[in-house]
């Protein structure tokens, strides 16, 4: 058997694996930043969505630290207890104050009736 080197067929060859070779790796080289990009924009809407939750939350906190405590709530209970008495008590006024306005309308009507009849004789 005789081996016989033939320069044109084996570059002819060699150009060819050469190509298969660089096509595979260029193309492999795509899809791997395909996946990176792929990739880099989820991480980008997960930080998108985790911003958005900070603000939210943010603003609830904000929300319930103006929130009256149960201090407060105390305070106000006992102010309205308070002001429940003082109606009460203004009530118990009203009643003595509406005696004492009819009997001055009653004073007054009598004066009106008077005058009327005695007023027409003249």
């Amino acid at each position: 058997m005789n081996l016989f080197f033939d320069p044109t067929v084996t570059i002819s060859v060699l150009m060819s694996f050469g190509t298969v070779f660089f096509a595979w790796f260029r193309t492999r080289k795509q899809d791997v930043e395909d996946r990176f990009r792929t990739v880099d924009d989820r991480l980008k809407l997960g930080s998108d969505r985790m911003d958005r939750f900070d603000v939210r939350i943010a603003r609830i906190e904000q929300s319930y630290d103006s929130l009256p405590s149960k201090d407060d709530l105390h305070a106000i209970q006992l102010s309205l207890s308070e002001m429940s008495g003082d109606v009460k008590a203004m009530r118990a006024n009203w009643g003595g104050m509406k005696d004492t306005v009819k009997a001055f309308t009653d004073t007054v009507r009598r004066h009106e009736q008077y005058l009327l009849e005695n007023g027409a004789k003249k």
